[in-house]
């Protein structure tokens, strides 16, 4: 089974790196799925859409997805961007652990 990634370099599911979701088999549709994630947490702000927020970033730095330098560059910024806001609210929740950022 392959995924066709516009036909980009397709790559079969036991080759996609672990971030990869198969349901977002573009940069496009992960970026298309954290701006709605983005624009609820903009209207109503919790944790729980932040944490969402911040795996979506996660995957966009999938190989993948690495369309471009640009996409690269951009994920890495909203992966610290969102990781920021997580960390923020385990602070204010009181929890002492963080998310770890590891994105090179």
């Amino acid at each position: 089974m392959h995924i066709d990634l516009n036909n980009l370099n397709a790559k079969s599911l036991n080759n996609a790196s672990a971030l990869f979701d198969p349901d977002l088999p573009t940069a496009s549709s992960v970026m298309a799925s954290l701006n709605c994630v983005a624009v609820r947490f903009a209207i109503n702000p919790s944790e729980d859409l932040a944490i969402l927020a911040a795996d979506l970033a996660y995957t966009l730095t999938a190989p993948e997805y690495a369309e471009s330098s640009l996409i690269a560059e951009v994920a890495k910024n909203l992966v610290q961007l969102w990781d920021s806001v997580v960390n923020q609210y385990q602070i204010n929740n009181g929890l002492s652990s963080s998310r770890i950022t590891t994105i090179q």
